[in-house]
C-alpha cells in the first residue's frame, strides 16, 4: 500500500487490516513528500513489512487486541504511539521518537532493536511506561523523556523504563562434559531489587538452564529508570549466581546482564567430587 498525496491518511475504522510482509509508504517522489498519520483501528495485525514515511505516529490507534510482530518503522515522527499490549520482534530506525506516550502507554516490547532514533522513549502524559525483554538498544541522539503526570484528581503517575533479560547457563565439569541436575540460584545483590524470575531452577541433559521459548527462563531485570518530581532516577541492578552439583558449590559474585545473553548461554565449569 502507498499513498500519493504529499498529506494523506491510511484509515481503517472498521473490520480488518492486515499488513504481512508489505510496504505502507508515501509513493511522492519530491523532496520532504510524506503520507499523514494513519488511523488503524478494529482488527489490526501488522505482520512483517515495513511502515515508513509518516508524518505522524504510525502506529496510531492500535490497541491492545492487535497483533504487532516483525514491523520495521521507520522515517516516521513516530513509531508505537499510545500503545498497550506486546510488541515483538519489530525495528524502530530513524524516528523522531520510537515509542511514544499519550496518556495509556502500558507497552511490552520483547526481540525488538532500537537504532538511529532521535529519540527512543517519550512518556510525559500519564502513561505506565515500558518493559523491553531483551531488546537490542542502540543510544539515540537525545535522552529519554521521563516526566510525572498529575490527573484531574490530583494523583500523580510516574512512568517508567524497565529493561529485562533471560539468562540461559550451561554447567559442564572440568572435562567438558555437560552436568545434568546442577541447582542454579541467582539472587539479587540488593535486598530491595528485583526479584529474579525463575531465579532458581534445574539443568537439563545437556547442562543447560531453560530457554527463553520455554516459559520458564531464567529472567533478570538489568535496570530500571523511573520519572521523579524533578528529574528521572536510573538504577543498574547485578546479581549473585551460586550453583551446585555432585556435592560442589561453585558462586558468581556481581553479574552484570547483558544484550550478548540473547543468543549465547553462559557457560560455568564445576568440578565433579
Amino acid at each position: 500500500m502507498q499513498t500519493s498525496a504529499k498529506t494523506s491518511y491510511v484509515t481503517r475504522t472498521q473490520g480488518s487490516l492486515v499488513l504481512y510482509r508489505g510496504l505502507v509508504s508515501s509513493a511522492a517522489s519530491e523532496a520532504g513528500a510524506a503520507m499523514g498519520q494513519p488511523v488503524l483501528a478494529g482488527d489490526v495485525r501488522l505482520l512483517g513489512g515495513e511502515i515508513s514515511g509518516c508524518n505522524g505516529n504510525a502506529t496510531y490507534g492500535v490497541c491492545g487486541n492487535s497483533e504487532v510482530c516483525g514491523v520495521k518503522l521507520s522515517n516516521s515522527k513516530a513509531g508505537v504511539y499510545n500503545f498497550t499490549g506486546k510488541v515483538s520482534d519489530c525495528v524502530f530506525s530513524n524516528l523522531t521518537v520510537a515509542i511514544k506516550d499519550g496518556r495509556s502507554l502500558d507497552v511490552e516490547l520483547v526481540r525488538c532493536r532500537f537504532q538511529n532514533n532521535e529519540r527512543n522513549f517519550e512518556i510525559c502524559y500519564g502513561g505506565a511506561g515500558a518493559t523491553l525483554v531483551d531488546c537490542d538498544i542502540s543510544p539515540a541522539r537525545f535522552p529519554n523523556v521521563l516526566r510525572r503526570w498529575k490527573n484531574r484528581e490530583g494523583e500523580w503517575r510516574s512512568p517508567r523504563i524497565l529493561i529485562k533479560r533471560h539468562l540461559v547457563l550451561r554447567v559442564v565439569d572440568d572435562q567438558g562434559r555437560p552436568v545434568v541436575g546442577a541447582l542454579v540460584d541467582v539472587n539479587n545483590e540488593r535486598a530491595d531489587g528485583p526479584v529474579p524470575e525463575y531465579g532458581a531452577t534445574l539443568t537439563d541433559a545437556n547442562g543447560l538452564t531453560p530457554p527463553a521459548e520455554s516459559g520458564r527462563a531464567i529472567y533478570l531485570v538489568e535496570s530500571v529508570e523511573e520519572a521523579r518530581e524533578t528529574a528521572s532516577a536510573f538504577e543498574r541492578y547485578t546479581y549473585n549466581l551460586k550453583i551446585s552439583a555432585n556435592g560442589k558449590t561453585k558462586e558468581i559474585k556481581g553479574l552484570v546482564p547483558g544484550n550478548d545473553w540473547r543468543d549465547n548461554a553462559l557457560n560455568v565449569v564445576i568440578e565433579r567430587r
